[in-house]
């Protein structure tokens, strides 16, 4: 295996390897895109690195010039230290398959603060960071295909599904804080609210958000969080507890895929594995588990 810094000359490989995986990493190919168009992220923003197979014949000269075979994995990393491994289905890398690429992310990057990706995937990755795992999280990634027909679905009485927009932002954090505090945060008492309603104001204008109220009172929210080539990919759904099971996310969710759907892409989605209500709930939408999906975060010194 041979690490190549991915650049305009192979970007295409990479395009090519990906395309057919992009199920598996929506939240890489969305990097990929600007104004619709496939773009090489600039160095200040990401690197990508591409893994070839040496032709037999080359396996004693490596670095010399010569032919490589197909790219066999592909991996994003963030200038903030997120890395996104995509690996051929069923490969599996040793530490000296590893070792060269981790040397060359760590020349981008001083140090990685997550990797996620398929679980087989990122565990591969772990032993051999520089840094040690604080926490993971487990989840099943899922996809609703997009033959699969909408079946029409009446929303509650009482219930508004609204786009959320810039002005009702404030409005609707308080959601979306009780939404990162339950679902993502692993440390709460370093959460910056400052911070995140920065960051919560860029996904608004680049995402889909929708959200439901009863009476005017924000109540429930879903929204995309990446959106890639051919497929999209749900996140942020939550539901106040006093309002759980009574229809509203599923609401929330048959507007959202139906939006989705006019854009010709698939939804994708991933739902911890310790919530069944929620994989109930995606699973009554028709989507179907696709495997097993890990977020690890390294811990902060």
């Amino acid at each position: 295996m041979i690490w190549q810094r991915v650049t305009q000359e192979n970007f295409s490989e990479l395009i090519r390897f990906i395309l057919p995986y992009e199920y598996l990493c929506v939240n890489f190919t969305s990097r990929l895109l600007n104004n619709n168009r496939l773009e090489l992220p600039p160095p200040r923003e990401a690197a990508l690195f591409i893994g070839k197979d040496l032709p037999p014949e080359s396996h004693d000269r490596v670095g010399t010039s010569g032919t490589f075979r197909r790219v066999r994995a592909a991996v994003l990393v963030t200038s903030k230290g997120l890395v996104i491994p995509v690996h051929e289905e069923g490969m599996s890398l040793n530490a000296d398959q590893l070792l060269p690429l981790l040397t060359q992310i760590y020349r981008y990057v001083r140090r990685i603060y997550c990797v996620i990706g398929m679980e087989s995937t990122v565990k591969q990755y772990e032993p051999h960071l520089h840094e040690a795992i604080d926490t993971f999280r487990s989840h099943y990634l899922m996809l609703r295909p997009k033959q699969r027909p909408l079946v029409p679905l009446s929303i509650p009485v009482k219930i508004q599904i609204h786009h959320l927009t810039e002005k009702q932002i404030k409005h609707i954090f308080p959601l979306e804080k009780a939404y990162q505090y339950e679902e993502v945060v692993v440390h709460p008492e370093r959460f910056n609210t400052a911070a995140y309603m920065l960051h919560f104001r860029r996904v608004v204008k680049s995402q889909k958000v929708l959200f439901a109220s009863l009476n005017g009172v924000p109540i429930s929210k879903a929204g995309t969080n990446a959106i890639g080539i051919n497929h999209t990919q749900i996140g942020g759904v939550f539901t106040t507890p006093e309002y759980r099971g009574h229809g509203v996310a599923r609401a929330l969710m048959h507007r959202l895929i139906e939006e989705i759907q006019i854009s010709d892409r698939t939804p994708v989605l991933f739902v911890k594995t310790s919530n069944p209500s929620a994989i109930q709930l995606y699973r009554r939408l028709n989507f179907d588990i696709i495997g097993r999906y890990q977020i690890s975060y390294t811990r902060l010194e």
